[in-house]
């Protein structure tokens, strides 16, 4: 197992807990991914598992250690984060942005080495984006940024890539290429791929396991087939729908419509 999260919560300060009792693992080459409402923390429980917050409950591990253990360079080697936003201050490259994925191996005083900048050519090369390197990042549209964004965390050489709605805000055609990359990094590099979605196919689609959060209740997780279901969305999401094979292959490809009369009603 490469990442376990054990009888996890949180919550900030007296507050509520966001959640609680959540509990998963992931194995090398797996895409795991995590929906829920707005508000269930998704994005916290990211947090979490990056080390960026602190459980108040509960322990996540990496191959068999606890996170909590681990200083900010450890975790940078270990784990890839692609934020929702992110935005470059000065007009640094694309390749530039790549190569900060080689932060965490470097002293604080050094410069990128020429291993270093081989390691981010072939980050970009690994995701298709080669192209890119010298065009500035901030001119760049949504769909490259999210690409550059993928192939900084790559750079980091980690085992496990952790994505905050990483297809957000892109038209299908930039979505069909993040989600394309993030399935050849699982399947032909053996990442560990933990990403949150508020698109239900793409959890569908592309999912080895599936965590639903729901807030102030227990969380649902497990095979994608058995949490992505009709019972479970219209539960979790308060929404009636329909999910349908839409090409015959084996298994056939499902895809989640939400019923006509929650449309028009």
């Amino acid at each position: 197992m490469i990442v376990e999260v054990v009888n996890a919560a949180f919550g900030y300060g007296n507050h509520e807990q966001i959640f609680s009792d959540v509990s998963f693992g992931i194995n090398g080459g797996e895409i795991f991914s995590i929906v829920g409402p707005n508000g269930s923390g998704k994005s916290t429980l990211l947090k979490c598992l990056n080390g960026i917050l602190s459980l108040q409950t509960g322990d996540i591990r990496l191959e068999g250690q606890s996170i909590s253990k681990f200083n900010r360079r450890k975790i940078g080697t270990s784990i890839g984060y692609v934020p929702q936003n992110d935005e470059a201050t000065f007009p640094f490259t694309a390749f530039e942005m790549v190569l900060m994925g080689r932060a965490a191996h470097l002293n604080i005083f050094s410069t990128p080495k020429e291993k270093d900048k081989t390691i981010a050519q072939e980050a970009m090369q690994a995701v298709g984006i080669e192209d890119l390197a010298p065009r500035i990042y901030n001119n760049l549209s949504g769909g490259e940024t999210q690409m550059v964004n993928i192939a900084r965390a790559l750079a980091s050489q980690a085992k496990v890539l952790i994505l905050d709605e990483p297809t957000s805000h892109l038209d299908i055609k930039n979505q069909v290429n993040v989600m394309r990359a993030l399935y050849r990094l699982a399947r032909e590099r053996g990442m560990s791929i933990i990403m949150t979605t508020h698109c239900p196919n793409h959890a569908l689609l592309f999912s080895d396991n599936i965590l639903m959060l729901r807030k102030g209740a227990h969380a649902i997780c497990g095979p994608t087939e058995t949490v992505m279901t009709e019972a479970n969305i219209l539960d979790v999401f308060g929404v009636n729908v329909k999910i349908m094979p839409v090409w015959e292959t084996e298994p056939p490809v499902k895809t989640v419509v939400p019923r006509w009369e929650e449309i028009i009603h």
